[in-house]
C-alpha cells in the first residue's frame, strides 16, 4: 500500500511540477486535471480511483491531526471502473510467463493458484485446507473472523482447473488439520 500510495503522490508532483504546490491549490479542479491527464496517457480509471485514495487518505489524515490547518478537503469523483465478463480478465499466456520469471520459485505456487482459481490474495492466505475439496473439485470461500470478506456475497464455492487441482495437491499432501492454512 505504502508503495502504491508513493507511486500516487510521485505522479501528482509530476503533473504539479512547475506550479504552484500548495496544500490549497489541491482542488477538486486540479485533481479531475491530473486524472484526465493520466487517463490520456494510458492509466485505467482503476489506478485512478487507487491515486485518490491515496489523497483522500492523506486529507483525511491532515483534518484528524492537523487541525491547525486550513484545508477544505475537495471531494474527488471516482472514475467509472469497466465491468468485465469472464473472459475479459485473464493475462495472456506470455504475460503470464513474465510475472512468473520475475517471481521466487517458492512463491510461483501461490500466485499460480491466485490466476486459476480466482481467489482475491487475503482470500488465499486466510484458506483453510478444509476449505480445499479435491475429491469435488471446489474451494470453499467464507468469511471468519481473521478474513473477513468484503461482503456475505463473496462467500461462494469456485471450480478447481485440473492444473490448480494439482498444485493444491502437493500442498495438502503435506497432512495437517483441517483449520490449518495451505500457505501458512
Amino acid at each position: 500500500t505504502i508503495e502504491r500510495y508513493e507511486d500516487s503522490w510521485g505522479e501528482l508532483f509530476l503533473f504539479l511540477k512547475g506550479r504552484e504546490a500548495s496544500l490549497a491549490s489541491l482542488t477538486r479542479d486540479k485533481l479531475d486535471a491530473f486524472a484526465d491527464k493520466r487517463i490520456a496517457g494510458g492509466a485505467s480509471p482503476s489506478t485512478i480511483n487507487r491515486d485518490f485514495t491515496a489523497f483522500y487518505s492523506f486529507f483525511h489524515w491532515i483534518a484528524d491531526h492537523r487541525s491547525q490547518f486550513e484545508f477544505n478537503r475537495p471531494r474527488l469523483v471516482k472514475r467509472a471502473e469497466p465491468k468485465y465478463s469472464d473472459q475479459d480478465r485473464h493475462l495472456e499466456p506470455e504475460e503470464l510467463e513474465r510475472v512468473r520469471s520475475h517471481c521466487p520459485a517458492d512463491w510461483w505456487p501461490l500466485f499460480e493458484l491466485l490466476y486459476r482459481t480466482g481467489l482475491r490474495i487475503t482470500e488465499m492466505q486466510y484458506l483453510q485446507r478444509g476449505d480445499v475439496d479435491l475429491t469435488r473439485g471446489i474451494i470453499r470461500v467464507v468469511d471468519r473472523p481473521a478474513n473477513h470478506l468484503k461482503s456475505r456475497t463473496s462467500e461462494r464455492q469456485l471450480p478447481l482447473t485440473p492444473r490448480a487441482t494439482k498444485i493444491f495437491g502437493v500442498f495438502l499432501a503435506n497432512g495437517g488439520t483441517p483449520t490449518g492454512f495451505v500457505f501458512p
